[in-house]
C-alpha cells in the first residue's frame, strides 16, 4: 500500500539571459522522511525565439570560425538548456544532462531516475540545483516537490 503524497515545494523562477551558464541552488528542508521523493520540473521556452537566436549566433561565429563565416542558419535553431542536479546534506545524489525541456525524477532508497543514486529520502537539508547551461531568451521554470509518506 503506498502513502499519502505530500506537496513539499512548488516554485517558479524566471531566469533571463544573465542567468547564462550559471547554477542556481533550490534548498529543500524536509521535517521528516519519505519513502519516495518527485520531482517535476521544465522550462520553457526550450527554443529560442528567432531574432534573439540569431543575433547571439552572429556575435558567437567569430570567435570560433575565423575567416569565412558560416551562415546563421546552419546553427537554427537555437535553444536554452537547463539540467538539474540533486544533493542531500552533503552528499551528491545525481544529475541527468537531458534536452527535455519537462521531466520527472523520482528518488527511493529501491530505485531511483536515470542518472540519480538510489537513496533513501532521510529528514534535514536538501539542495536542488538549476544548472543554466544556455539561457539565450527568458525562460520561466517550474517546480514541484512531493514526498510518498512511509507507508
Amino acid at each position: 500500500m503506498a502513502g499519502n503524497i505530500i506537496p513539499l515545494l512548488q516554485k517558479q523562477i524566471i531566469f533571463t539571459t544573465m542567468d547564462h551558464q550559471t547554477h542556481v541552488k533550490v534548498p529543500l528542508f524536509l521535517e521528516k522522511s519519505y519513502q519516495s521523493l518527485t520531482i517535476e520540473w521544465g522550462y520553457d521556452p526550450q527554443i529560442v525565439p528567432d531574432i534573439q537566436a540569431r543575433k547571439w549566433i552572429a556575435e558567437a561565429l567569430p570567435r570560433y570560425f575565423p575567416g569565412e563565416l558560416p551562415k546563421v542558419e546552419t546553427f537554427l535553431p537555437l535553444i536554452n538548456l537547463l539540467t538539474i542536479s540533486i544533493a542531500q546534506a552533503e552528499n551528491y545524489v545525481g544529475c541527468r544532462h537531458h534536452k527535455a525541456p519537462a521531466q520527472v525524477i523520482y528518488l527511493s532508497e529501491k530505485e531511483s531516475s536515470e542518472g540519480f543514486l538510489p537513496c533513501a529520502i532521510t529528514a534535514g537539508q536538501w539542495e536542488i540545483q538549476l544548472n543554466l547551461h544556455s539561457v539565450r531568451s527568458d525562460v520561466a521554470v517550474t517546480m514541484r516537490v512531493s514526498g510518498e509518506e512511509m507507508a
